[in-house]
């Protein structure tokens, strides 16, 4: 997985950072644990939560962590920073 977000860093894109949000199957412990990277060029990071069961399952989690990570990246252009 790791070397698949690699494969999208740089070039013309000029990508610096991967989020993968949900590695389902390809995580460490698939069915078990919510689990997600942030990969660079030179670091990469993996965080897992175990499955909490819930009566009805939680939806937009996705979408707030995506929301975060661009808004992030928004206020780091405007401020004419690094991500």
């Amino acid at each position: 997985m790791v070397e698949a977000c690699r494969s999208l860093l740089g070039g013309e894109r000029k990508t610096k950072l991967v989020l993968v949000k949900h590695l389902a199957m390809a995580g460490r412990n698939p069915g078990r644990e919510f689990e997600m990277a942030c990969v660079t060029p030179d670091e990469a990071w993996h965080v897992a939560t175990p499955l909490l069961p819930f009566d009805r399952a939680p939806v937009g989690t996705g979408d707030l962590t995506s929301g975060m990570y661009y808004a992030c990246i928004i206020n780091c252009i405007l401020a004419d920073t690094t991500v």
